[in-house]
């Protein structure tokens, strides 16, 4: 699907995030699953709108369940569960 739009921006990184709303609960919409608490969302593309400048022919966002997260050396997030 990316390599179809023809834009090596397809690929920019536009965003990492963490869920952290103990009260959101899985949807299966995008938007709403990716507030859920210990999940974590990539965004791929366009990230204009994220006060980048990328300008990309798409913008996709995946959400994964249970990451697990390495800072500095040290695992903080841990299959979903913060451990600070």
């Amino acid at each position: 699907m990316m390599a179809a739009q023809n834009h090596p921006l397809v690929y920019n990184i536009a965003q990492l995030a963490f869920g952290l709303n103990p009260k959101c609960a899985l949807s299966g919409l995008t938007l709403d699953d990716e507030g859920v608490y210990g999940t974590a969302h990539i965004g791929i593309g366009t990230s204009i709108v994220l006060s980048g400048e990328a300008t990309a022919s798409m913008h996709f966002d995946a959400v994964m369940l249970k990451p697990t997260l390495e800072a500095d050396g040290k695992v903080v997030l841990k299959d979903g569960e913060w451990l600070i």
